[in-house]
C-alpha cells in the first residue's frame, strides 16, 4: 500500500507525519522557511495549531474506504482494507484485588488500529487532503 500511494503521488509532500525521510523536525523547518519567506516579502502570516488528540479514533471507516476507492485502491486491496476495518469490537475491563468488571463488547465504527504498522499510514492517507 505504501508503494502504491508513493508511486502514484497520493500523499502530499507537505505531509510530514509517519513518512520515511520526514519528521517533526522537517515539518518545523518547512514552516520556518514559509514564515521567513512571507516576512521577507512583507506578507501577513497567520498560523493555526490544532491539537488532534484522539485523532486516530476519529477516522471514519466509510470516508476512508471511499477515498481509497477514489484513489484507485480497488478489488483485492479494497477488500483487504474493508476486512481490516470492519467487524472490530472493543470493551473496557477494570480489575482490582477483589473483582474484575468487564463491559459488553461494542462494534468499532471509526478509528484505525493504534499500535499497528498500518494505522499511521491509514491516518496519513485519511488526513492527506
Amino acid at each position: 500500500m505504501v508503494e502504491f500511494l508513493n508511486s502514484n503521488d497520493l500523499i502530499s509532500d507537505k505531509q510530514h507525519g509517519f513518512r520515511d525521510g520526514s519528521s517533526t523536525a522537517s515539518a518545523i523547518e518547512c514552516l520556518f522557511n514559509l514564515v521567513e519567506n512571507k516576512l521577507e516579502n512583507k506578507e501577513k502570516t497567520v498560523i493555526l495549531f490544532l491539537d488532534l488528540s484522539k485523532a486516530f479514533d476519529c477516522v471514519s471507516h466509510k470516508i476512508l474506504l471511499k477515498r481509497a476507492e477514489k484513489c484507485g485502491l480497488r478489488g483485492k486491496s479494497q477488500e483487504w482494507l474493508r476486512s481490516y476495518l470492519d467487524n472490530r469490537e472493543q470493551f473496557v475491563e477494570m480489575k482490582n484485588s477483589v473483582c474484575t468488571v468487564r463491559s459488553t463488547n461494542r462494534k468499532v465504527k471509526s478509528g484505525v488500529p493504534q499500535g499497528s504498522v498500518s494505522g499511521p499510514l491509514l491516518f496519513t492517507f485519511y488526513v492527506n487532503d
